[in-house]
Formats: C-alpha cells, sequence, structure tokens
C-alpha cells in the first residue's frame, strides 16, 4: 500500500464553517473521508512521534536542530530557546509567539547577540536557528519537562519544571530583564509593537539521546523543523509533492509525509496548501498512483484526520451529503 500523509500545521482550518468555504481540494476530503480524533496531542509532538523520537524528561528536538544548522556546540546539551511577548492579564496570561511579532532578521541577530554575550560568562552560548526559534548551548544536563509552543498552556511557557528548572528558571528571569531593557524593543514599542520580552524553553536534550526510527521513508516540507528531523533520521526529501508522489509511485508500497505550514492570511494559506500539496495528492489516489490520502490538522483537542481511499471517487451516492460536496468533486475531474 502506498499513502501519503499531509500534516498542516498552524492552520486552523476549524474557525471555517460548512465546506462551502473550503477550497476544492479540502472540501472534497472533509465531505467524502472518513474523519476521526485518534491524535490528542499538538502537531509538534506528533512529528516526534512520527520519526521515532523517544521522549525522556522532554522531546530532544534542540540537538537536531543544531545538527541541522551546522552549529557544533561547546558542551552536548542543547535547547530551544522560542522568542515570544508575554503578557500577564487579569484574565491571564497571554503568549504570542514571534511569527505572529513580525520579528525581522536584523531584530532576532540583536537579540540573539545581547543574550549570547551576556550568558557567556557561564558558558551558555544563544545562536538562531531561524529568527523565531533560537538556541542554547549549556554545559551540564538539560533535564526539563517542557511543552511546544503550539502544545503548552500560557503557564507552561513562563516557567519550566523538571530537575534542572531552578537554574533555568533563573536564566528566564535573567533573559526577561535583558530582553526588556534592549534598544530593540523600545524601538518596537514607540512603533506600538509588541516587544520580545521572554522566550519559552523546550526540546532540550543532549546528542546522545537522538535515536529516530521514522515511519516514512519519503517527506516534502517547507518546514525547517521536519527538514532537521527528515536528515537526522535520513528520510528522503523532495521539493515538492508533485516530486514526492512521482517517487512513491514507483515503489510497490511506502509511505509518505508532506507537511505544509499556513503562513499569511487563512484564505490565502489554506488554497495555497490545498493546490501545492492536497490536489496532486489527491489527483494520484484517482489515478490509482497512491492507495491512501489522510488529512491532519489541529483544533483545541488534538489532530484530526480525514482519511481517504480510492472508492470515495466513485461513491457519487456520497455527493448526497450537500451540493458543496459535489461541487467540490467536479473540480477534481
Amino acid at each position: 500500500m502506498r499513502t501519503l500523509t499531509l500534516l498542516v500545521r498552524q492552520a486552523p482550518f476549524h474557525d471555517r464553517t460548512g465546506s462551502e468555504a473550503l477550497p476544492a481540494g479540502v472540501g472534497f476530503i472533509v465531505a467524502r473521508g472518513r474523519s476521526s480524533r485518534p491524535f490528542p496531542v499538538d502537531a509538534t509532538s506528533w512529528l516526534c512521534q512520527r520519526f521515532g523520537l523517544a521522549r525522556g524528561p522532554d522531546w530532544s528536538i534542540a540537538p537536531i536542530l543544531a545538527n541541522a544548522a551546522g552549529q557544533a556546540g561547546r558542551h552536548p546539551a542543547w535547547l530551544c530557546a522560542d522568542p515570544v511577548h508575554v503578557e500577564i492579564r487579569p484574565s491571564g496570561i497571554k503568549v504570542v509567539p514571534a511569527a505572529v511579532l513580525a520579528l525581522t532578521d536584523a531584530q532576532s541577530a540583536a537579540l540573539v547577540s545581547a543574550l549570547d554575550q551576556h550568558f557567556a560568562r557561564c558558558g551558555v552560548r544563544v545562536v538562531a536557528f531561524e529568527r523565531d526559534r533560537w538556541l542554547i548551548n549549556a554545559p551540564g544536563s538539560i533535564a526539563l519537562d517542557t511543552a511546544p509552543l503550539d502544545a503548552a498552556g500560557n503557564t507552561r511557557l513562563v516557567t519550566v519544571r523538571g530537575r534542572d528548572a531552578p537554574r533555568w528558571n533563573a536564566f528566564l528571569t535573567e533573559a526577561q530583564m535583558l530582553l526588556h531593557a534592549h534598544p530593540v524593543n523600545a524601538a518596537r514599542e514607540a512603533r506600538g509593537e509588541l516587544p520580545i520580552n521572554s522566550v519559552h524553553l523546550w526540546g532540550g536534550g543532549s546528542v546522545s539521546e537522538v535515536a529516530l526510527q521514522p515511519t516514512d521513508s519519503l517527506a516534502a516540507a517547507d518546514d525547517r523543523l521536519v527538514t532537521a528531523l527528515c536528515k537526522a533520521a535520513g528520510v528522503e526529501m523532495f521539493a515538492d509533492a508533485a516530486q514526492l508522489i512521482e517517487r512513491l509511485q514507483t515503489l510497490p508500497r511506502g509511505s509518505a509525509l508532506v507537511v505544509g505550514a499556513a503562513a499569511g492570511p487563512l484564505h490565502q494559506a489554506v488554497a495555497a496548501i490545498a493546490h501545492d500539496w492536497l490536489q496532486p495528492a489527491l489527483q494520484a489516489l484517482k489515478y490509482r498512483s497512491l492507495d491512501q490520502v489522510h488529512l491532519l490538522w489541529a483544533d483545541a483537542t488534538g489532530l484530526i484526520d480525514h482519511s481517504l481511499t480510492r472508492g470515495a471517487f466513485w461513491r457519487f451516492w456520497e455527493a448526497l451529503r450537500g451540493p458543496a460536496a459535489a461541487r467540490a468533486h467536479s473540480r477534481l475531474r
């Protein structure tokens, strides 16, 4: 069996009501496929499980990212530090990720440089994996119980738990003070923008803790986390879904993963994912190059799985579910 799984990260499809509002490919698989909620986890944790990464106190993602970026740290232990804005309100704590804050490369580089220079005195180095994901290389162990940014409850983002929590909560306090006083944030606030006033710590571990057993042998993604996981696991990568499917259909059986990130306005992001990633998969399914397609996206309770097999294209009575599904089906012909 040849199976393709498309995971959509950070795309709240569930905010839309009815297949009428969805692009043709998404509306079709929602109307014709079988829907279930087998994964009560966030997308990042699901990816870690998909690549067979064993969870200790934490997902050891940071050393994988460091290796992918060619970072040769002085110490074996690494930790992710995602820049965020934290706002304490009477109703609770609001945390805004850097991607939403439009943090620029120059701003990110300046903030990372300040943190790196400040903490170098105690052997801790800070580098940028990308502008909204920073990495920490530190002496000693990093045994923390954390969660990815897309999974953590608000209170989990401000402090960490675990054996080494006192050390890293002290780091957080010191980092927050430095960020608060940094000229980059003063300039952002002067322009009416939210400052980067904290970091979210997660994904700590050492290189020796990384052992991957991936489910998929092929992958395509526009996501650097997935690219790093593929590199570490030896999964063959492709530039887009069409190239991946062309390779997959030469195999008697196999499992492939496509990961698309929904950036920009919701309507445009959903349309782009449907056109660039989902439509080639559905066409291959229709013409027997694939046997099954899964479309996964997240809501507040976890991942939703919409699965489709070849037979869905020939169950004409399914069009009775509604005119929107029928129109979606006709556009795929």
